[in-house]
């Protein structure tokens, strides 16, 4: 366990949560080994750390001051049990086995002088850059699914493994204790670290990269284009690209004897230029003094409205000024044969898959206003009965976000539907979160503000990998 979880955590999991703890057969001094547990006892394991980290956060609305920071360390403590679950989960997963492994740690990470490049497919999900002992930065930067940790890209950005920059010195800082040590002043040694290494001229601070991780990673599990697919691309720079294929090469048949026809493909760049994202968040003076919970609950808003907006964006941005081009407005997008329509069942959604997949593309999930998808959900047949969802499609997501608007059109009620290959989506986001605070704004109402500025762009590996139904209305 002490692999995982930071000494402190460790002690307060034992202070709050012991009889958890010995029924998981976790001593002072024990490792917590999930890849020796069998499947059952896996899965049962990660339902008792849920379980404790929700009874401490639960504990946290009415405990004294005193007992407040103790729960939340064991609830993040846990939480961090969770987690290793997960990936342990995970990695059996693209083993191809649920069997108990012998050894830890990542099985598919490099071992001391390969140097073959592994991908997604390959299984290379929460290492990254060389194996053991590699201390530069990786060259390489991959994308990353929703089930991917952003901080285990910046640990090789920043010089690989678990050197990475702010995972060791900041150990045990938590994003609620970092936010309240930046107004109350630092309450620990490594708050105040955090806070001296961080600030900048401008009077705010950037975030250290133990901190910004998980906060951009609940970001993007709040994320609709996420749940439907699309991938992470965490940038360095200002100016950033990936290369896409733009043709394929075309093999053709020889005969004994002659040369073989050769075919280039032609590779494209797909360019991101990060743009600011910006969010403030007001908060009363005696709430941030007097709430338990606010050290789990501030990171969470935080995180929650960055998310929505970053939805909006990537589905309904329109791509001037300093907002990125959305899907919605994308110049490639395959037709789906509707300029309008009157939503009354669920024909075009199979018409839109059809489209994609004849543009050698397919829909892995469909995206429209809750208005819309809750429409669909209550239609009946002729006999009043609920209306069957067509076996093409039963198994694609029908996702719902109040980012997409239902005030389009001259009429001001009108919506869209978004279908694609959601995989084929990049959110570019650059590695660095910057917190301000503002004292003396709203102090007349007794309040401080997060000022929360992240640099993200949107892109596509292939346009043509989505469509959209432009004009939806639903029957009178």
């Amino acid at each position: 366990m002490k692999n995982i979880v930071t000494d402190r955590q460790a002690l307060e999991m034992r202070r709050h949560s012991a009889s958890i703890l010995q029924k998981l057969g976790l001593r002072h001094d024990a490792n917590f080994e999930p890849h020796t547990l069998d499947w059952s006892a896996l899965n049962d394991c990660q339902n008792q750390v849920m379980r404790a980290a929700r009874l401490n956060l639960d504990r946290m609305d009415g405990a004294s001051e005193s007992d407040g920071p103790g729960l939340e360390q064991a609830h993040e403590g846990f939480m961090a049990l969770y987690d290793a679950c997960e990936r342990e989960k995970d990695w059996r997963g693209k083993l191809g086995s649920r069997e108990a492994r012998a050894e830890g740690g990542n099985p598919f990470r490099p071992t001391p002088g390969d140097c073959e490049a592994r991908g997604v497919e390959d299984g290379e999900s929460y290492e990254y850059g060389g194996g053991p002992g590699a201390s530069g930065p990786s060259d390489v930067t991959r994308a990353l699914r929703l089930n991917e940790s952003f901080g285990g890209a910046l640990r090789s950005l920043r010089g690989g493994g678990a050197a990475g920059r702010g995972f060791n010195e900041y150990r045990g800082l938590t994003p609620g204790g970092f936010l309240r040590a930046m107004v109350r002043g630092p309450q620990s040694a490594v708050e105040r670290r955090a806070l001296a290494e961080s600030t900048d001229s401008a009077g705010g601070y950037t975030v250290p990269d133990v901190i910004m991780a998980p906060m951009i990673d609940r970001m993007r599990a709040a994320s609709v284009v996420m749940r439907a697919g699309a991938l992470t691309i965490p940038i360095t720079s200002d100016n950033a690209s990936f290369a896409k294929v733009a043709t394929d090469p075309v093999p053709a048949w020889r005969a004994e004897n002659e040369a073989a026809a050769e075919s280039d493909p032609t590779f494209a760049k797909v360019p991101f230029a990060p743009k600011s994202l910006m969010v403030i968040v007001r908060i009363s003076r005696e709430l941030l003094d007097d709430s338990i919970n606010i050290g789990t609950a501030l990171p969470n808003v935080i995180a929650q409205a960055m998310a929505t907006e970053l939805d909006r964006v990537a589905l309904m941005g329109s791509g001037s000024g300093s907002q990125p081009r959305g899907v919605a407005n994308f110049a490639g997008l395959t037709a789906s044969g509707y300029s309008a329509l009157e939503l009354a069942n669920y024909v075009p959604l199979v018409r839109m898959r059809t489209a994609l997949r004849t543009a050698n593309s397919d829909a892995t999930a469909f995206i429209m206003s809750p208005r819309d998808e809750g429409a669909l959900a209550e239609k009946l047949d002729g006999e009043g009965n609920p209306l069957i969802i067509p076996p093409a499609i039963a198994s694609t997501p029908r996702l719902a976000t109040t980012s997409i608007p239902t005030n389009l059109g001259g009429g001001a009620n009108q919506s869209l539907i978004l279908a694609g290959d959601w995989s084929r989506l990049m959110v570019g986001i650059r590695s660095e979160l910057r917190i301000e605070i503002l004292k003396e704004r709203y102090a007349d109402y007794h309040q401080y503000a997060f000022v929360a500025h992240l640099r993200a762009d949107i892109a596509a590996e292939h346009e043509a990998a989505f469509c959209k139904i432009p004009a939806v209305t639903l029957p009178a």
